[in-house]
């Protein structure tokens, strides 16, 4: 077992997966034969999320729950939460968020929190098609005692869901197959990657938000650089606007209003 290729974050990413600190980790032959054994197997797997390891992530400085099987959220999705707290003030002083394809729940949760500290009374309501998400999010609603929320198992919009949103927030799956590698493997392959090269999901939502917009409120989406122009396409057939926020590493951010 060699640790010489590792880098120092490796390394200490490695020493806090197997519960043993730096000093123990460099001097393996002083640990007991079955942790060694533990130590080599996480080696071979060291692209495995540290979120899924320890059970948690973070987002917007927030602790979030996370179990294997619900995507993590990543820092670069802070941008769509940054942009809503910067045009909620037309709200005030309540406003309505929906959440659809919502994994832990993260996104809804910290733009509640924030507004929150803003003064603003929050109405939450939390979507996703995954029993393990459902789970997720309700823990982390439960953590942060967001009383004011409600959560549903649904395929994007359940049947039972007939009101106006004034955000709307969706970080759907958008990769195509072909995209899924690397250390993303290890998270929900229907939470990462759609049908017809990634557009699928994002279509069917597109088709339906329109009907759970309030006259002011807008719908902030998280897809991939390659989809825009379908994306732009489709919301001028369904009656939607489209405005890009922001773009970075493949990824592009869109407001889109009525």
């Amino acid at each position: 077992m060699r640790l010489s290729g590792l880098k120092n974050f490796e390394i200490k990413v490695l020493a806090e997966r197997c519960r043993v600190n730096i000093g123990e980790l460099l001097n393996l032959s002083s640990l007991p034969k079955l942790i060694r054994n533990t130590i080599q197997k996480k080696l071979k797997r060291l692209d495995y999320p540290l979120a899924y390891s320890r059970g948690f992530c973070f987002f917007m400085n927030y602790k979030f729950f996370v179990s294997n099987g619900v995507f993590i959220p990543r820092p670069e999705t802070e941008t769509l939460i940054e942009f809503a707290l910067n045009e909620a003030s037309h709200f005030w002083p309540q406003v309505k968020i929906l959440d659809v394809c919502a994994g832990t729940g993260a996104l809804a949760i910290a733009l509640t929190l924030e507004l929150k500290k803003k003064g603003f009374i929050v109405e939450t309501t939390l979507i996703d098609k995954s029993t393990r998400a459902v789970r997720c999010i309700c823990k982390n609603l439960q953590v942060y005692n967001i009383l004011n929320s409600r959560v549903f198992k649904a395929d994007l919009f359940p049947r039972n869901l007939n009101e106006s949103f004034d955000i709307i927030l969706c970080n759907p799956p958008y990769l195509k197959k072909t995209d899924f590698r690397g250390s993303i493997r290890e998270e929900p392959i229907r939470a990462l990657v759609a049908k017809e090269n990634g557009f699928y999901t994002i279509r069917r939502f597109l088709i339906r938000v329109r009907n759970f917009i309030s006259e002011n409120g807008f719908i902030l989406l998280e897809s991939s650089n390659h989809l825009v122009p379908n994306i732009k396409k489709l919301c001028e057939d369904v009656g939607l606007v489209v405005e890009q926020i922001d773009s970075l590493l493949g990824v592009c951010f869109l407001k889109l209003t009525a």
